[in-house]
């Protein structure tokens, strides 16, 4: 026997009340004047530009201002 219609209702609402965490991805490498940069990317999205997929993300991180900087850069296989 399945779920009643009550049963399926409260895992529907529950479902309905989480929301996913917005991803955050970790990222690190050497600033142009050598020096190292740990940082994060957010705001993640994609979009077709001129046939080419590219990824846009809000990157923060050490030299970078509070609010970030938007950064945009093609996805290559």
């Amino acid at each position: 026997m399945g779920p009643s219609r009550n049963d399926t209702a409260r895992v529907s609402a529950s479902a309905a009340q989480e929301r996913p965490r917005p991803a955050t991805l970790p990222v690190t490498g050497t600033l142009a004047d050598g020096t190292a940069f740990v940082g994060h990317l957010s705001q993640l999205s994609t979009s077709v530009e001129n046939g080419v997929l590219m990824l846009f993300a809000t990157m923060t991180g050490q030299q970078l201002p509070d609010h970030g900087a938007r950064i945009m850069a093609p996805v290559r296989s």
